[in-house]
């Protein structure tokens, strides 16, 4: 069960989202075993960017939906673990716990 105050925090996030539609996204994801240490030899990364034309809330699935043209990154809101942000940077992290031993970070900047 999430803590009412991430969820708090996350929602708030998204319901403000629509000031970085026609914006430049870049995510980075690391998807590894360890929760607080993203080491390159235990971690898989991946970087994604394009123009964010829409977002979204499945509510099924309760996944967060950011939509370019002919990409799109999801988030599973049932998994966030911790969310972060740096407003002034334009900077949020998600952190999501599948299983005991895998996460996800993801680092989503808006330029």
């Amino acid at each position: 069960m999430l803590d009412k105050e991430l969820i708090s925090e996350v929602f708030d996030f998204y319901e403000k989202i629509e000031q970085y539609f026609g914006s430049h996204i870049e995510i980075r994801t690391a998807l590894g075993t360890n929760e607080t240490n993203f080491d390159r030899h235990f971690t898989s990364f991946s970087i994604m960017q394009f123009k964010l034309t829409d977002f979204g809330v499945r509510f099924s699935g309760n996944r967060a939906m950011f939509m370019g043209e002919k990409q799109s990154y999801e988030i599973a809101n049932d998994c966030l673990c911790s969310f972060s942000k740096n407003e002034q940077k334009n900077e949020f992290e998600f952190l999501e716990k599948y299983n005991e031993k895998i996460y996800r970070r993801s680092m989503v900047r808006f330029s």
